[in-house]
């Protein structure tokens, strides 16, 4: 599902977003939902709070695929759309 990218200024892009302590069915949806995303904006990179979501959570392309990265949760998530 493709989210809505939230604008400057938005509350969430200044508020200290949560760790992600655990990857669940919920964070791999976001995953997903996020890359759906970031490829219909034709884009690199999206975090978690340009899209509304308080999380610790980031994703990059690069020439092997997308990357998902945070700090706390040490494992690689299945990148690709379903």
């Amino acid at each position: 599902m493709i989210l809505p990218i939230v604008q400057f200024g938005d509350p969430v892009l200044r508020k200290r977003c949560k760790a992600v302590t655990e990857v669940t069915g919920e964070i791999e949806a976001l995953v997903q939902d996020m890359l759906e995303t970031m490829r219909d904006a034709d884009g690199v990179g999206l975090a978690a709070p340009q899209v509304g979501r308080d999380l610790r959570l980031k994703q990059a392309c690069n020439d092997l695929g997308v990357v998902v990265l945070h700090r706390e949760v040490q494992r690689a998530l299945p990148c690709r759309i379903q």
